[in-house]
């Protein structure tokens, strides 16, 4: 197990000019860098949210954020598993319930509606049984 060093010292930057730290330790001397995976969250998720509200590409978003499409897929990956809450009434009958698919530049948003209001939502990437099973859950 490697050995925490908790006495750093700012020791010149990387070559993408990032703070570099070295451990002021005579017996340790490791150099490392540090992340703020806070950072790169909130950017991501910036990113994602742009995605899903304009008629942007996938491909234009990651040109935008300097990355390639696939990257920025794979970084959007968490951000399609987000459960919204669903405040509904889990014992009441509905005379009628109407489901739909609605595509957008981000995917799939199943709705399942009463006469009157929304019951429930689900994101998906397309219309699958799959998917419509999850909404009706």
């Amino acid at each position: 197990m490697p050995r925490m060093c908790w006495a750093n010292e700012e020791n010149g930057t990387t070559s993408k000019g990032a703070t570099r730290w070295r451990c002021k330790s005579p017996n340790c001397g490791n150099s490392t860098t540090r992340t703020r995976t806070d950072l790169s969250h909130t950017r991501d998720f910036k990113a994602f949210h742009s995605y899903i509200t304009c008629t942007a590409t996938l491909a234009e978003v990651a040109r935008q954020q300097g990355v390639s499409r696939w990257t920025l897929d794979r970084r959007f990956i968490p951000f399609w598993l987000i459960e919204v809450p669903n405040p509904g009434e889990p014992h009441r009958v509905y005379d009628q319930i109407f489901i739909d698919g609605t595509y957008t530049a981000a995917g799939c948003l199943l709705v399942a509606a009463s006469y009157d209001h929304v019951i429930a939502w689900h994101w998906a990437k397309s219309e699958t049984d799959h998917a419509y099973t999850q909404l009706l859950n």
